[in-house]
């Protein structure tokens, strides 16, 4: 990274970093080297810049971008797979007044990914892209010092490309098949009011009105109680279809002494832009796609209350909150599912309800040479879908009812410190078979409930010592060497579970767990000049 100062009115910095086991690896290990010229590749790497100017008091800008990939190619199995994000964000500060400030922002999104598979002469190549244009004014006006308003604008333009494979003969393009793309405006129109009544008592309220708007050229498909296709309706361009909710939120704060104080909140939110992903983990393959006529937006309700607590001349802060969440118009895919290059993903969509609740209990030291925190959640995600499960409740892919996580911090000396980090989190629900049944001598499993079972818990220890050079002004270079462990006790945390036939006597199925980490020793050296 190199940071900088433009003048004496602005500053920029400009990092980037690159993986470089693949280099290792291919040095070591000859077979991950291709003679044609097509080697293995697994790496990632990002570049992140950003800038700021003040013009002058009144007025500034800054400028930022970042830009990432990561690459996995088999160059035995012929296989390369690519996704990466890009952005670049534009904001410009101004003061109207002592009481009155705008930001104004712009910014550009665009997601990829690609698969690229080749068998002899011919050639598949699959593609997806997400991107966003977004425009947002913000305000803040200070009325008095008991209140305090926030409003802005916002909107954002979705264009989203789900999935586009070709096919190759002999590098000649022998067939092409495109998924609809979907386009859409999601905008926004907010005020809120922070309010203080008393020493005590502190209330924020307001409101958003939020909207989508469906834009054409675009096929609208209509369907039978079998959600089987009966007719298809041509949208021309233009907005066709639109939704307006207004999400009111409140939020109080009570203090009951110069330690202690109270916290409750509601508000309401709405979701218009929805994840289509049947696994129990995401990948770079989800699909995406906006709010339909037919796919309404999912809508939430939640209310929360907390306990604060802080002890010790506010050194150790103490906190325990519940919540309860409520969801309108929640969406999951019907059984067996395929949602790759799906020309209908609407046909394979359920509708129903969920629910969240849960517990979250912290203490957190902040100053000291020992710093850290504990924290504990219980939460459940449940979700209630009338041709799912029977129509009854089941849990959600985010469901993890146990999560707990220990970190700490020690100053041993001015030059030397300790720290380290444990996790551990309920397994991730999952779909497995319960039994099987014969068919042409292929074994066809038969499921449980839908996310009746989970993997294995997930728990982990992470360690490390870092020594700083001696603190010295004179000196242009200063060093920091981290030495830590990733996973300490080499847990091997499930990734996936694979059901499998033994070759030898198809009737006997075992489970094969999938873990992508072990222990993972690193040095790392720090320099600033």
């Amino acid at each position: 990274s190199l940071e900088a100062p433009i003048s004496d009115k602005g500053s920029f910095i400009v990092s980037g970093r690159r993986s470089y086991l693949d280099v290792v690896a291919k040095l070591v290990v000859p077979s991950l080297r291709s003679e044609e010229g097509n080697p293995s590749d697994f790496y990632f790497y990002d570049l992140n810049a950003k800038g700021n100017y003040k013009i002058n008091d009144n007025n500034r800008i800054m400028l930022s971008g970042y830009f990432g990939r990561d690459v996995f190619g088999i160059a035995s199995q012929n296989t390369r797979v690519e996704w990466g994000n890009s952005t670049s964000t534009f904001r410009w500060n101004h003061i109207f007044s002592p009481k009155i400030f705008s930001n104004l922002t712009y910014y550009f999104s665009n997601y990829d990914y690609f698969l690229d598979y080749e068998e002899g002469v011919t050639k598949f190549k699959w593609d997806s892209k997400l991107r966003e244009h977004s425009l947002k004014a913000d305000f803040g006006i200070y009325l008095n010092p008991n209140n305090t308003i926030k409003l802005g604008i916002h909107s954002i333009l979705h264009d989203i490309a789900p999935g586009n494979i070709k096919s190759f003969e002999s590098e000649v393009l022998s067939e092409e098949f495109n998924i609809q793309k979907n386009n859409s405006y999601e905008s926004a129109l907010y005020i809120t009011n922070e309010q203080t009544f008393s020493d005590k008592l502190k209330i924020d309220y307001g409101v958003r009105l939020s909207a989508l708007h469906n834009v054409g050229p675009a096929d609208a498909y209509l369907y039978d109680e079998q959600y089987k296709i009966t007719d298809t309706i041509t949208h021309n361009a233009g907005i066709f279809n639109s939704y307006w909710n207004l999400e009111p939120r409140i939020g109080i704060r009570y203090k009951l002494g110069r330690s202690n104080s109270i916290k409750a909140s509601y508000n309401r939110t709405n979701q218009y832009i929805q994840l289509a992903s049947n696994g129990n983990s995401s990948t770079p393959f989800d699909i995406w796609f906006p709010s339909t006529e037919r796919v309404k937006p999912q809508s939430a309700d939640q209310v929360a209350l907390g306990f604060f607590k802080n002890l010790n001349e506010n050194t150790i802060e103490l906190s325990a909150e519940v919540y309860y969440k409520k969801f309108k118009n929640s969406i999951d895919f019907k059984d067996h599912a395929n949602l790759l290059l799906n020309t209908n993903l609407e046909g394979d969509l359920r509708v129903g309800i969920a629910r969240a609740y849960g517990l979250e209990l912290m203490a957190k030291k902040n100053t000291g040479r020992l710093s850290g925190w504990v924290s504990y959640t219980y939460s459940k995600v449940e979700k209630k879908i009338p041709t799912i499960n029977t129509g009854d409740w089941y849990n959600a892919k985010y469901d993890k009812p146990h999560d707990f996580s220990i970190v700490a911090a020690y100053e041993l000396t001015d030059r030397l410190s300790l720290g380290s980090s444990f996790v551990y989190s309920t397994g991730s629900p999952v779909t497995f078979p319960t039994g099987k049944y014969n068919f042409r001598g292929v074994a066809v499993p038969i499921y449980s409930e839908r996310n009746g079972a989970r993997l294995p818990d997930f728990h982990r220890l992470d360690i490390s010592a870092t020594l700083r050079s001696k603190k010295n002004k004179s000196r242009i270079l200063q060093t920091e060497w981290v030495f830590s462990v990733y996973n300490a006790y080499h847990r091997k945390n499930a990734f996936r579970i694979n059901f499998k036939q033994e070759e030898a006597n198809p009737n006997t199925t075992y489970a094969e767990k999938a873990a992508v980490f072990g222990i993972v020793p690193a040095i790392t050296l720090n320099a600033k000049f």
